[in-house]
């Protein structure tokens, strides 16, 4: 059984773990700050999905729109920390990204196109941790190309698909990929 949080907590979640991002730093508390950040990074990309579901549904009214709202600005979080932090944040940041990216199809192909622009550029040093990402995205773009095609067995292909994704996060037994 999937949890699914209710408005209130969704936004309640959301706003502290905003706020834990963006504590500031001093000198004597920035490695433990970095730790917690870190903790909460993996976090949402273990359990993001869940606290977006509000914002994952038609847009009804404005718990939607706060929905979406707070999810932009915790992807924005990891997005500049997978590119700006040290090379451990950095990593945690990227497996975040990949997780939300299998589990939220609203959202992979803005995590598609931020996590190829960062493989891309070789200053970062982040393409071993990226390829495996694109590699299963790229699988989960053309099954479903294949499938809108009609150029594809739905099970047959979703089941290889899914058991890939298997490998890199943990989904539900009844989880869609598309």
């Amino acid at each position: 059984a999937t949890l699914r949080l209710g408005e209130l907590q969704s936004r309640c979640v959301l706003s502290t773990l905003l706020k834990v991002l963006d504590l500031p730093t001093t000198p004597d508390i920035r490695d433990a700050l970095a730790h917690i950040q870190r903790a909460v990074f993996w976090t949402l990309g273990e359990d993001g999905h869940l606290l977006g579901s509000v914002g994952f549904q038609e847009p009804t009214d404005d718990s939607v729109s706060y929905g979406l709202g707070a999810m932009n600005a915790l992807l924005l979080r990891l997005q500049h920390n997978a590119i700006f932090s040290n090379y451990e944040t950095q990593s945690v940041c990227i497996q975040a990204l990949g997780k939300l990216a299998v589990r939220c199809p609203q959202l992979r192909c803005d995590i598609y196109e931020f996590l190829l622009m960062l493989s891309k550029d070789e200053s970062f040093g982040l393409s071993s941790n990226i390829s495996p990402l694109l590699e299963l995205l790229d699988s989960i773009f053309e099954a479903q190309s294949h499938l809108l095609n009609g150029q594809a067995d739905l099970n047959g292909e979703h089941a290889a698909v899914l058991e890939n994704a298997r490998l890199f996060v943990d989904l539900p037994e009844d989880f869609e990929l598309f």
